[in-house]
């Protein structure tokens, strides 16, 4: 019945909240990177990739629920959290507008944005305008919190890989970082990694610089 599925959908979404309230005030102490994408995007493998875990990866829109947080080790020595989340869909169904605001919210506290996206899809330039409507409208600063990830590289060819980043300089102007990976086969993630951890060290010494704490984890051992 519709209102038995209404009601499991808002107990899920329920329990989310609490349980992401309390991983945020437990991640306060270190910087994050919270990765936003359309669906089936490749988030999730990335993620994989990163840290080594062994998150669900499934084509299938709403597969990832849940908000994933996976500590990991940077170049410099320090460590992160790295946050999966829930991929956009256009026409998002309303049952569902509670769990996305959960996502928006998880964005907007994250110290850098990583935009996944999929350069192989024929829709991947309508996907990428929506992602950045969401999040310039969430007020995040996209000129120095985000990095562009074009996953499936593997599916593309050197002059389209080539024309897509002409395109995108000569139309775009854009000064955010673009970094090329494939999750599938693990090319380009020593790139992205220290794409991402000088991002986040200029961060951490600009806010030390206007006299906030500086949330960079001690160097591991």
């Amino acid at each position: 019945p519709v209102e038995e599925k209404e009601r499991r959908l808002k107990e899920e979404l329920s329990r989310l909240q609490v349980h992401q309230g309390a991983q945020r005030r437990q991640r306060q102490k270190m910087q994050t990177i919270a990765l936003v994408g359309y669906t089936n995007v490749g988030k999730s493998a990335i993620v994989n990739r990163l840290t080594g875990s062994d998150l669900l990866v499934r084509d299938g829109v709403f597969v990832t629920m849940d908000i994933a947080a996976r500590r990991v080790p940077m170049p410099s020595g320090n460590e992160c959290y790295i946050l999966d989340s829930v991929g956009f869909v256009r026409e998002l169904p309303l049952e569902l507008c509670d769990t996305f605001q959960a996502t928006i919210d998880e964005l907007g506290a994250a110290d850098v944005v990583l935009h996944v996206r999929d350069m192989s899809h024929p829709s991947r330039e309508e996907h990428a305008a929506l992602i950045s409507e969401v999040l310039e409208k969430a007020g995040i600063d996209l000129a120095t919190r985000m990095v562009e990830v074009w996953n499936k590289i593997d599916l593309l060819s050197a002059r389209e890989r080539k024309h897509f980043m002409y395109v995108r300089g000569r139309v775009e102007g854009t000064s955010i970082p673009v970094c090329h990976v494939s999750a599938k086969y693990g090319d380009g993630f020593d790139d992205l990694l220290g794409c991402l951890d000088d991002r986040l060290q200029a961060l951490a010494k600009q806010g030390a610089l206007a006299g906030e704490p500086c949330l960079v984890s001690p160097r591991m051992l």
